[in-house]
C-alpha cells in the first residue's frame, strides 16, 4: 500500500493460438502500480498553507510599518510647518522690531552697543531656526512624496 508494486505475468493463449512452429503462444505482461502518498500530499498542502499565512503576516507587518511611517511623516510635516509659521509670523518680526528699537536707543545715546549686538544676534538666531524649520519641512515633503507618489 505504501510501496510501488510491480507485477509480471504471462498469458497463455488457448489451444486455438498455436504458432507456426506448433508452440503455444504466450503473451508476457508487465504492470506497475504506484501508490499516492496522501500523507506527503497533506504535508505539502500544510507547508503551502503555512507559507501563505507567513506571507500574510509579513504583508500585514509591512503595511503597519508603512502606515506608521506615513503618520510619522505627516507629523514631521505639521510640526515643521508650525515652526515655520511661528518663526516667520511672530518671533522673527518681533525680534527685528526689538533690534530696530535697540538701534534707535543706541543712536539716541540711551542704549548700549551690547544691547544692539545682543538683539541682532537673537534676530540672526531666529533666522537660522526659521531656515532649519524650512529645511525640515522640505525633507518631510520629500518623504511624503516618496510614501504617497500621487502628491504633487
Amino acid at each position: 500500500e505504501t510501496r510501488p508494486m510491480i507485477g509480471l505475468g504471462v498469458e497463455l493463449m488457448g489451444p486455438d493460438a498455436i504458432g507456426m512452429g506448433g508452440e503455444t503462444m504466450m503473451i508476457p505482461r508487465l504492470s506497475v502500480s504506484l501508490p499516492i502518498w496522501r500523507s506527503a500530499n497533506r504535508s505539502r498542502i500544510a507547508s503551502a498553507e503555512s507559507a501563505v499565512m507567513a506571507a500574510k503576516e509579513t504583508a500585514s507587518a509591512i503595511r503597519l510599518d508603512l502606515d506608521s511611517g506615513r503618520e510619522e511623516a505627516w507629523t514631521r510635516y505639521r510640526e515643521a510647518s508650525d515652526r515655520v509659521t511661528l518663526y516667520r509670523n511672530r518671533l522673527l518680526p518681533r525680534s527685528i522690531e526689538l533690534a530696530d528699537l535697540m538701534l534707535a536707543e543706541y543712536s539716541s545715546g540711551t542704549g548700549s552697543a551690547e544691547d544692539v549686538i545682543r538683539a541682532r544676534r537673537e534676530t540672526l538666531d531666529l533666522q537660522l531656526r526659521l531656515s532649519e524649520a524650512q529645511s525640515d519641512r522640505i525633507r518631510a515633503v520629500i518623504l511624503l512624496q516618496s510614501l504617497y507618489p500621487d502628491i504633487p
